[in-house]
């Protein structure tokens, strides 16, 4: 579930391939992806998340990418399908650095805005800065990185420095 900045709720239907948006009643507004191999089409969506200029950011977790839709449902452009195995959540930091919980690979992968990879955190492992099976990824307003680490668990917390 995602909220825009006018109070939109965005759903994520797993079993519909879709993204539902509702107003801020609940009144059905429109859906997009759907099933299929097609352009802006979404094989169970799970995460989402809305950056400031209304994009709307999914986690195509078996279609191994993030989809961007504008603010209205409209695709366009996918990334990371050389490197998420399920990706499960997706955030995007304050630099417009996009995070992904890369679940069947146990890492938080990091990509630029323009979706080219910049870097990967953690390891299959249960210790220390480890993963196994992140499942989401939230910034605090302390700026720092929490993850659910579902195989192991806990909350791991990434202090990062830039």
């Amino acid at each position: 579930i995602a909220v825009t900045s006018s109070g939109e709720i965005i759903l994520s239907d797993i079993s519909g391939d879709r993204i539902i948006m509702l107003d801020d009643i609940f009144k059905y507004k429109r859906s997009f992806g759907g099933f299929g191999g097609g352009v802006g089409s979404l094989n169970d969506p799970l995460g989402i998340f809305v950056d400031r200029e209304g994009n709307i950011f999914v986690a195509d977790s078996h279609d191994n990418r993030i989809a961007v839709f504008d603010q209205f449902g409209n695709y366009f452009k996918g990334f990371g399908e050389k490197y998420l195995n399920i990706p499960s959540a997706v955030t995007v930091s304050q630099d417009q650095l996009v995070w992904v919980a890369n679940t069947g690979r146990n890492s938080i992968a990091v990509f630029d805005p323009q979706g080219s990879l910049v870097s990967e955190y953690g390891n299959l492992g249960s210790g220390g800065l480890n993963l196994s099976k992140p499942t989401d990824v939230k910034f605090g307003a302390n700026g720092k990185l929490y993850v659910v680490d579902s195989g192991n668990n806990r909350i791991v917390v990434f202090k990062l420095t830039r």
